[in-house]
């Protein structure tokens, strides 16, 4: 009887110490996917209401997490950096006016950077954020990444259409802002081959997807996000914050 119990303890010890040495190796720099804050939305999967994003910046500090920069993560990606624990990553698409009036005060108050991607046609229409309100973004810590022209469905895209699609709206928010648009949000992170490939030729330095992609593994040009809802409060938070929350996850194909 001695002896079961021993070896079952054998097992289990050799199992635990298994695991932890494996875990560290699967711990993936949390990068957290927002589009509006608002109180009322017609996409409510999408949207966090201001009060909620307030809770879960405070949920980030109370968890001790360092919130960097899009340039510090994909630049540390390229060079295979390995990133502390509680590292995380706030990005915005689409470019709703909310992210100015509710999303921004919050970022500054709490001193968290953030990348926000922006289809530029869309800049100035009813709902959207004014090209001003992106300069003061800019000046305060938000990195504008770029949304694609129209927010197209890339893998609709081919030839030259594609290429269109992704030097214009790099060309634009240039011009407007005078600043380099070096990261790319893939609409619905839906990509190919081609689209990584015309992204890299078009100058960007990284792209960003949902939960897809061809594997599991790095790929600088299909990083993935995590969707945070409205209903995620501070369980979830520290969950999706954990680094191990794609473990959960299965990967969706990119097309």
């Amino acid at each position: 009887m001695k002896k079961k119990i021993f070896g079952v303890l054998v097992v289990l010890l050799l199992v635990f110490g298994g695991l932890l040495l494996w875990l560290p190796s699967r711990y993936a720099v949390p990068v957290l996917m927002y589009h509006s804050i608002d109180h009322t939305s017609h996409e409510p999967l999408n949207n966090v209401t201001p009060q909620t994003f307030s809770r879960q910046m405070a949920a980030l500090r109370q968890q001790g997490c360092n919130v960097i920069s899009i340039k510090e993560f994909a630049e540390g990606m390229q060079a295979g950096r390995r990133f502390a624990h509680k590292t995380v990553v706030i990005t915005f698409d689409d470019g709703y006016d909310d992210n100015y009036t509710s999303a921004l005060p919050v970022l500054r108050a709490y001193g968290f950077p953030a990348v926000l991607f922006l289809a530029p046609d869309h800049i100035g229409t009813r709902g959207y954020l004014t090209w001003d309100q992106i300069r003061q973004m800019a000046a305060n810590g938000i990195t504008i990444g770029s949304h694609v022209m129209g927010e197209t469905y890339l893998p609709s895209l081919q030839g030259d259409k594609l290429v269109w699609a992704l030097e214009e709206s790099k060309r634009l928010i240039e011009r407007e802002l005078a600043l380099p648009v070096e990261y790319l949000s893939y609409p619905v992170g839906g990509f190919t081959h081609e689209a990584q490939s015309a992204a890299r030729n078009a100058g960007y330095r990284a792209a960003f997807t949902t939960n897809r992609g061809f594997s599991r593994g790095v790929d600088i040009f299909a990083l993935r996000r995590i969707r945070v809802k409205d209903t995620d409060g501070p369980w979830a938070m520290m969950l999706k914050t954990s680094g191990y929350y794609d473990l959960f996850r299965s990967v969706k194909a990119p097309f």
